[in-house]
């Protein structure tokens, strides 16, 4: 976001990419839960959906304490959650060993 915040083209096309993204996981977790899990996966969605409150309520709390502080805190917020997706990335690829469609 800091890096695109000066271009508004870029911006625009940032963030409605990151919009279009916003619901994959409501379509692929549960499918990848019920081969996971089985009869269980249903519970268990519940469960990591109910995570997802939890976690907005969590940088809810962590901007109270920390960006509030510093106005300049707001480019380490999303270099922090930058980082934390590209580390999630690199462990779906070198550690996810599900076959591919069609091999």
């Amino acid at each position: 976001m800091t890096l695109v915040c000066k271009n508004e083209g870029l911006y625009a096309i940032w963030i409605c990419g990151m919009l279009l993204c916003e619901g994959g996981h409501f379509t692929i977790v549960p499918n990848v839960l019920k081969k996971i899990y089985g009869e269980k996966a249903t519970s268990l969605y519940g469960i990591l959906f109910s995570y997802t409150g939890v976690c907005a309520v969590g940088l809810i709390i962590l901007q109270d304490e920390f960006l509030t502080k510093d106005a300049g805190s707001y480019d380490t917020f999303f270099y922090i959650n930058g980082t934390m997706s590209c580390i999630s990335i690199l462990i779906l690829i070198f550690f996810f060993r599900e076959k591919q469609f069609g091999c």
